[in-house]
């Protein structure tokens, strides 16, 4: 099976030489050919953040562009209904995934690890959607993009050449598109994709789905490579009511080995004693049910807040078992947000716990165990997620929470015969 980059290479110059190779091709198409085959040539391992949001955005804002480098173009009024954001790495001709708390990048499915996503921002994908379906294009001259110098060529790809599937249900269905492919006149570089679906499913008549790609160019390693910066899908109902998905990429980095997230030392005191109850008892064992009273390191606003985001809360005293400490004040207790929606002008969201930062070692809190987190929000009286009127909800830093945690014990009654 070829890797990513090596398909994407070959299915590129397999199109450019066979269709705009030769005495007819066109020099700006033939640039952009050299630059992105040297640039997929020269891509190493790497790992980015990925951040989805979907949002509702209003019916007047059809047509509205993003622009590289500039905010979006939807109102700030906007709500966000759904925010999740994760760790991709591209290693080895894989898409892995995996959540931006130190856990290694092991999910090959995004839709395994965050169910329910409109699309899982498979970029390499959509530029062979487009490449390898034999679009027919058509210069349509110089046009400024976003306030750069660009060339914009049209085209359009019938649905018996396509490869674009729309999932309906268990069903999959090749529909054709048509599009724009924005260049800069400059640099030669790819600035923008779009794909308009045409002749939707009779179940999808008077809707419509747009996907939008921007392109920027980031430094990993040694080298500036092109890659995408982010994706919009909007797909608007018969009554006209729209969905908007989006995906960032950032942060991206050469990857070299399993990513370990480390978090601020703790105060020396709090060290020693650590370290004296891990040389005392280097399994340190929790007791069977504990309550901790924490204090959060760092505010979380549901206003940037996504689901995957890492929590910190500090311990506010010691846990003690038959008169000795188990774990000291101030050991940290990891974690991270699992849930944040918007229903119906109620904002969600939720916070779990997974482990305890002690005597340099990491100790799990969640497998095994029946954990419960009193997030102490105002008019919330049982643990559990936080619903609040409104699309708002924030926890100041120094937070006070309160978690109880209790081993679940396998039954002892011996099997019958």
């Amino acid at each position: 099976m070829r890797s990513i980059p090596t398909l994407l290479t070959f299915v590129l110059a397999l199109y450019w030489n066979t269709y705009l190779g030769g005495e007819q091709s066109a020099p700006p198409l033939t640039a952009v050919r050299q630059r992105l085959t040297t640039d997929l040539a020269k891509l190493p391992n790497h790992v980015c953040t990925a951040t989805f949001e979907q949002s509702q955005p209003a019916q007047d804002a059809t047509g509205q562009t993003y622009c590289t480098g500039q905010p979006d173009p939807e109102s700030p009024d906007i709500e966000v209904t759904s925010r999740v954001r994760v760790s991709v790495g591209f290693v080895g001709g894989k898409r892995i995934f995996g959540w931006p708390t130190g856990e290694s990048l092991s999910q090959e499915d995004l839709r395994v690890l965050v169910p329910g996503l409109a699309h899982d921002g498979d970029m390499v994908s959509l530029a062979i959607l487009l490449l390898a379906s034999n679009p027919v294009m058509a210069e349509a001259g110089a046009q400024d993009r976003c306030g750069r110098p660009a060339l914009r060529y049209d085209f359009s790809v019938p649905a018996e050449k396509s490869a674009w599937v729309l999932r309906l249900g268990s069903d999959n269905i090749v529909i054709g598109y048509h599009g724009t492919l924005w260049i800069d006149r400059s640099s030669m570089d790819p600035v923008e994709l779009v794909m308009i679906a045409d002749h939707l499913p009779a179940s999808f008549e008077g809707a419509s789905i747009i996907r939008q790609l921007n392109y920027s160019r980031a430094t990993i390693g040694s080298n500036r490579i092109l890659l995408p910066e982010r994706a919009t899908v909007v797909t608007t109902d018969a009554d006209g009511n729209r969905t908007k998905s989006v995906v960032r990429f950032d942060e991206c980095q050469e990857y070299r080995a399993e990513s370990v997230i480390h978090f601020e030392p703790q105060d020396p005191d709090v060290v020693s004693s650590a370290r004296e109850i891990t040389r005392a008892d280097p399994a340190v064992v929790l007791p069977e049910r504990f309550k901790a009273e924490l204090l959060l390191q760092s505010a979380v606003d549901s206003n940037t807040a996504a689901v995957g985001d890492p929590v910190r809360a500090r311990l506010k005293r010691d846990i003690k078992f038959k008169g000795k400490t188990i774990v000291p004040k101030g050991t940290l207790f990891m974690g991270r947000i699992t849930r944040m929606e918007l229903h119906t002008g109620h904002r969600l969201l939720d916070i779990a716990l997974l482990y305890i930062e002690i005597g340099g070692r990491r100790l799990d809190i969640a497998t095994g165990r029946r954990n419960l987190l009193d997030l102490r929000y105002p008019g919330r009286i049982l643990p559990g997620p936080v619903s609040a009127e409104g699309p708002r909800i924030f926890f100041p830093r120094e937070h006070e929470l309160v978690f109880v945690s209790t081993a679940e014990v396998a039954s002892q009654e011996a099997p019958r015969r």
